[in-house]
């Protein structure tokens, strides 16, 4: 039998901390800066939708996804009418 150069089974991953949920404490203002810097949202935006969602770092960014892509959307789409040319009727 060959002998696998990776752990074995029951030696990956004992770790608990490996299978924690990235949870966001929105009481501290230093986490709140930080997870609003790379959530892409203002930290009232951040501390919103975590009461409503929970502090679940996941579910506050698949919450927060839809309405950053709506207004990257609104953007190109105003970027585009004021770059288009005048028209003269």
């Amino acid at each position: 039998m060959i002998a696998s150069k990776g752990p074995r089974a029951a030696e990956r991953a004992s770790c608990s901390s490996e299978l924690a949920v990235l949870r966001i404490n929105v009481t501290e203002s230093y986490v709140v800066a930080e997870w609003s810097r790379r959530l892409g949202c203002t930290p009232s935006q951040l501390r919103a939708t975590a009461a409503v969602v929970g502090d679940v770092a996941a579910d506050i960014e698949a919450h927060l996804r839809p309405a950053q892509d709506a207004a990257r959307e609104q953007d190109a789409l105003r970027a585009a009418f004021a770059d288009a040319p005048a028209r003269s009727e």
